[in-house]
This record gives structure tokens, sequence and C-alpha cells, in this order.
């Protein structure tokens, strides 16, 4: 089995709600995502329903606590029987002072 590959994304804040996703377009081929999901593998944020269009899936990300790192396993289904799948990985930072 492949290792599952893994982005790092940007940091937010815990009060922030921000949206976080991955373009699986150039591993699609001729297939179409036919179902997506976003889910916690580490941390404490809440996760919004998993959506996107064409290639993205993506979903909302709010709270966590400071110094926090987060990791998210995205994943997407394909019609032609793919298990499309990568890791989104980034840290809650402190709010401004």
């Amino acid at each position: 089995m492949a290792e599952i590959p893994s982005i790092r994304l940007d940091p937010k804040t815990p009060g922030e709600a921000l949206n976080y996703g991955v373009n699986f377009a150039d591993e699609l081929g001729t297939a179409t995502i036919s179902s997506r999901s976003v889910s916690l593998v580490r941390g404490s944020v809440g996760i919004g329903a998993a959506g996107g269009a064409g290639g993205v899936v993506l979903a909302r990300i709010s709270g966590g606590a400071a110094n926090e790192r987060v990791v998210l396993l995205a994943e997407a289904n394909t019609s032609d029987g793919m298990i499309l799948q990568c890791y989104l990985r980034f840290t809650i930072m402190p709010p401004p002072a």
C-alpha cells in the first residue's frame, strides 16, 4: 500500500473558521469524485461537512487550542473505485495579543 501524502497548510487561531482542503485533480484522470470526507486524526478542532467541486475536497475548520498541531485526513472516493487520501497538517497559533 502506498504511503499517504501530506501537505502543510497555513496556521489558524482558535477563533478563526477557515476552509482547508486539497485538490486531487492530478490523480483523477477521467474519474470523478463520488464522495468526499475530512476526518480528525489529531487535535481538537471542529470540522464542518466536507464539500468541494471538481477534484477539490475541503471542509470548514474551527476552534482548536493554542499551539496545538492538528492533522486531518481528506479522502475522496472516485467513480472508478479509487480512494484518494491526503493528510492536512497545520498549527493553531495563539490569538493576537
